[in-house]
């Protein structure tokens, strides 16, 4: 079929960089759509206790909420979704979805098939591209993987089954259309720049608002590249090899950096576009290291940008203190210090590529040349000892003072440690446990004045059975934001 006014939807991502991506191929191809995004993505107190405890997560010693956790999706967003989805008058629905998303895209899809409304579903994403067959339950087709060379197929001679990355159901069997070779970095050079346009875009968050500009008036987001260098066990992001090997035997690069020039040709037409911009973020999982990539950034970032600052995140065992302080001079703001575990043992089981040491150094060069940072670990993993927490806890004495954020393990589909988990079966710890250690974590890394305080507490063992008792110790920070509020006012 021949698509005319394609309708783009995505759960909790207003960013959503590839679809945007998609929706500004369209535009070239004089096509019309729309981008529905439902629910915003934010942080803060949690409001639902229903999706478990992988979205809940200690920030500076608080326990709060991400996603849904923070902002549930609901039954009267579903009925004013299928609302403005009706009054859009699709004739393809493209619905990408992470695997969080699937049950929202799958309560969706069965309410808008339950009201007759009679179009087809394209689901793409890494939820669907994972679980196809999950997918299916709800939608007609999946696009495997990358999806620009598909959906320019899709817009020149319509979307049927003998349309390349489709995968369908024959009955009940699942069947696998070939598949494009995966994107080079001279034809991601080629994408046009992402589709903001006011008039196409809705937020659905219990009502809708339309001509949403959400952030991108201070900040603009963008990828330097695709894929990751990095092989992380917990992670999909550096799968792309494994996945096309694995489904299509296909090779498909593990990384592929798009030169500095562009991303900075695009930083400016951002800029054209949107003046009020003050701040970049680069979203790659690992900030650019290539030599002369960062010799072109360094150069021309500050004479074509100028002064505004940018984030990405950097990496121990990539990024030197020479790099560290070339890029603070050029405009880096912010960057994370992602070690996930402060124990030897636990870096192996994440496949992580960097010593104990490495981050050590890394985070004091950091803090040496006046970058932000914060701290990120991961939490409630099976395969951690406490002997495990306390090597991450005694790391974190001899680090620079900072933020920390502890993320519980997330297990997603074909990732190694949910093979490792499900070969292993290993006894995890308690969570009340964890949460101790949690909030120990947090007072020796906030300040000066509760590192000896977590020092104190753990040898003593103080409210191990209770660490929500901990979080008094955490009230002294609000006090002060709240007093700077009122002097403000």
């Amino acid at each position: 079929m021949k698509i005319s006014n394609p309708v783009f939807v995505t759960f909790y991502d207003e960013t959503c960089i590839g679809v945007r991506t998609l929706m500004a191929i369209t535009k070239q191809n004089n096509i019309k759509c729309s981008l529905v995004v439902f629910k915003t993505h934010g942080v803060g107190k949690i409001k639902s206790k229903e999706y478990g405890q992988n979205y809940e997560y200690y920030q500076n010693g608080k326990l709060v909420g991400s996603l849904m956790a923070f902002n549930p999706f609901t039954q009267k967003d579903v009925e004013v979704g299928v609302q403005l989805l009706k009054r859009l008058n699709p004739d393809l629905l493209c619905f990408s979805a992470r695997t969080f998303g699937m049950p929202f895209a799958e309560w969706l899809a069965r309410e808008l098939k339950k009201q007759k409304f009679d179009v087809s579903i394209l689901a793409g994403g890494w939820g669907p591209t994972l679980e196809p067959e999950k997918a299916l339950e709800w939608a007609d087709y999946v696009c495997f993987g990358e999806a620009e060379k598909m959906w320019q197929d899709v817009l020149d001679r319509g979307l049927d089954k003998n349309t390349k990355n489709l995968i369908y159901r024959i009955n009940s069997h699942i069947n696998r259309n070939p598949c494009h070779t995966p994107m080079t970095i001279n034809e991601l050079e080629e994408l046009p720049f992402q589709n903001h346009d006011n008039n196409i875009q809705y937020l659905v968050d219990n009502e809708i608002t339309h001509a949403v500009n959400w952030k991108r008036h201070t900040i603009y987001e963008t990828f330097s590249g695709r894929g990751c260098p990095l092989s992380c066990s917990y992670c999909m992001s550096g799968m792309y090899r494994t996945i096309y090997k694995d489904f299509y035997d296909i090779h498909c690069p593990k990384y592929r950096l798009i030169p500095a020039k562009r991303i900075i040709e695009e930083l400016c037409w951002a800029m054209g576009q949107w003046p009020t911009i003050r701040r970049i973020k680069l979203k790659d999982e690992v900030f650019p290291w290539d030599k002369k990539w960062l010799a072109e950034w360094i150069e021309q970032y500050p004479k074509v940008i100028g002064n505004i600052k940018f984030s990405g995140h950097l990496r121990p065992e990539l990024h030197t203190e020479k790099t560290i302080k070339q890029l603070k001079q050029v405009g880096l703001l912010r960057t994370t210090v992602g070690i996930q575990s402060g124990s030897a043992r636990m870096l192996k089981i994440y496949n992580r590529a960097f010593t104990l040491e490495m981050a050590k150094e890394f985070a004091h060069n950091l803090d040496k040349w006046n970058i932000g940072f914060s701290y990120h670990f991961i939490s409630d993993c099976p395969f951690e000892t406490e002997q495990d927490l306390i090597n991450t806890l005694k790391l974190l004495w001899e680090m620079p003072y900072a933020s920390l954020a502890t993320h519980r393990l997330a297990i997603f589909p074909h990732t190694p440690i949910k093979k490792k988990i499900e070969l292993e079966n290993p006894q995890a710890l308690s969570h009340y446990l964890h949460d101790w250690y949690n909030l120990l974590y947090c007072l020796a890394a906030i300040d000066k004045w509760r590192r000896p305080l977590s020092k104190v507490i753990w040898r003593l063992k103080i409210f191990r059975k209770h660490p929500s008792a901990l979080k008094i110790l955490f009230w002294f920070a609000d006090i002060k934001k709240i007093l700077k509020w009122i002097l403000r006012k």
